[in-house]
């Protein structure tokens, strides 16, 4: 609902980069919304032969030691060559059959991948609180429960 959110909260939101480069303790992170040829709306899903996800990984090899992807809220912890691919997966946004949260945490040089139950029930609730439409909110619950589609 583009209504729901304020003038400044648009304008800081677009103000975002699609891309962030950074160096954490050693390690060299990259991080792309959905691939790093096309920043917004690519998918890579994680069924990806490894000769496909290269060639999307082109040119980043020298750049970074992590590239963490988005946009398909379907998990990936990949190491392909010298990048170690991740995609933590959503909270919010899970995949089709697979409700719980998903998440990843890098340690010491590894990538591992989590899921986690939490209450999606009481979340269904707090949306009944708000003043969306009736049918959104049918829509959300229905894809915090099972799982959304693609």
């Amino acid at each position: 609902n583009l209504e729901r959110v304020s003038q400044a909260d648009r304008h800081f939101l677009a103000s975002l980069p699609l891309t962030e480069f950074f160096e954490f303790a050693g390690t060299r992170f990259g991080m792309v919304h959905a691939a790093p040829a096309e920043e917004m709306y690519h998918y890579l899903p994680p069924d990806l032969s490894d000769e496909e996800l290269q060639a999307e990984m082109d040119g980043l090899a020298d750049a970074v030691d992590v590239i963490i992807l988005g946009h398909t809220h379907l998990p990936i912890a990949k190491q392909l060559n010298n990048v170690f691919v991740v995609n933590p997966g959503s909270v919010g946004q899970p995949p089709p059959g697979d409700p719980p949260a998903a998440s990843a945490i890098w340690a010491d040089g590894v990538v591992t991948l989590h899921r986690a139950a939490y209450p999606v029930e009481e979340t269904i609730q707090e949306l009944h609180t708000t003043d969306l439409n009736l049918k959104v909110i049918v829509e959300l619950s229905n894809i915090l429960r099972s799982g959304g589609s693609r």
